[in-house]
């Protein structure tokens, strides 16, 4: 997976800060926990992420970059918010096709 470089120097800060790297695992975890669709839980912390962006780099010149406030609305964090959600997201059990048996099973019977 292959982060731009707005969204790694984000990725760096947030795991360099004990405190934002727990809100956002927490976050993830919550988010990912209650959905059914991982599409839209990777749009809305994506929408979160860059809300978050604007305001740290409003204080924190490391984030800034050049960016300006235009520049974070049209910036793509679409990729670290789907990192974050691999990472941290709750793990989701697979659900084996309909109609079809495991093999394994059959040995047992």
């Amino acid at each position: 997976m292959s982060l731009n470089q707005s969204e790694e120097r984000l990725k760096a800060y947030v795991e360099g800060h004990r405190e934002e790297r727990q809100h956002w695992r927490e976050k993830v975890r919550g988010l990912s926990s209650k959905a059914s669709d991982l599409h839209e839980v990777a749009r809305v912390l994506e929408r979160d992420l860059r809300s978050y962006l604007r305001e740290r780099a409003s204080v924190v010149p490391d984030l800034r970059g050049g960016l300006s406030p235009d520049a974070v609305a049209r910036l793509s964090l679409r990729t670290l918010a789907e990192y974050w959600l691999r990472v941290w997201g709750e793990p989701r059990r697979k659900v084996p096709p309909t109609g079809k048996t495991n093999d394994a099973s059959r040995l047992l019977e």
